[in-house]
C-alpha cells in the first residue's frame, strides 16, 4: 500500500515498529504494556517536524546510555571497571570529543535514566 513516503532516508529502531505497523493499517495497538515506540508515519511525511521525543533511553547487558537535548551519557561497566562517557552531540556529532564538564548535566542524566529505568521490567539477559 502507498502511505505516501518517499525519499526518506533514515533509521528506526526496532520498538517504532509495532506503532508504525498499525499506523500503517490505521488499527491501533491494544495492550496493558507501556509501549517505547511510536507510529513514525506523520514524521516521514513531513506532517510533524518536531523531534519524536525529548530524550531517548537505552540499556543493554552491561551498559546504558541517555540522549537528552544536546547531550548524551553514555555509561559501561566491563571487567569491573566502569566507563563513562559525555558528549554535546551537537557540536560533536561523531562524539569524538569526550567532555568533563558540565558534572550538573551528566549527573542530572544519570538521574534521568535511574528514573526511566525503574519503571522498566528487569532484564531477561
Amino acid at each position: 500500500r502507498d502511505i505516501g513516503v518517499t525519499g526518506v532516508q533514515t533509521c528506526a529502531l526496532p520498538i517504532y515498529l509495532v506503532s508504525t505497523c498499525a499506523g500503517i493499517t490505521s488499527n491501533r495497538v491494544v495492550t496493558d504494556k507501556r509501549l517505547d515506540g511510536l507510529n513514525l508515519i506523520p514524521y516521514l511525511k513531513g506532517k510533524v517536524t518536531t523531534d519524536p521525543h525529548a530524550e531517548l533511553f537505552w540499556r543493554e547487558h552491561d551498559s546504558y546510555a541517555v540522549r537528552k537535548g544536546d547531550y548524551k551519557y553514555y555509561h559501561r561497566v566491563k571487567n569491573g571497571k566502569t566507563k563513562e562517557m559525555f558528549f554535546n552531540i551537537a557540536a560533536d556529532p561523531g562524539e569524538h570529543n569526550r567532555l568533563r564538564e558540565p558534572k550538573d548535566v551528566k549527573r542530572a542524566l544519570r538521574k534521568d535514566f535511574e528514573t526511566w529505568n525503574a519503571k522498566n521490567i528487569p532484564p531477561r539477559y
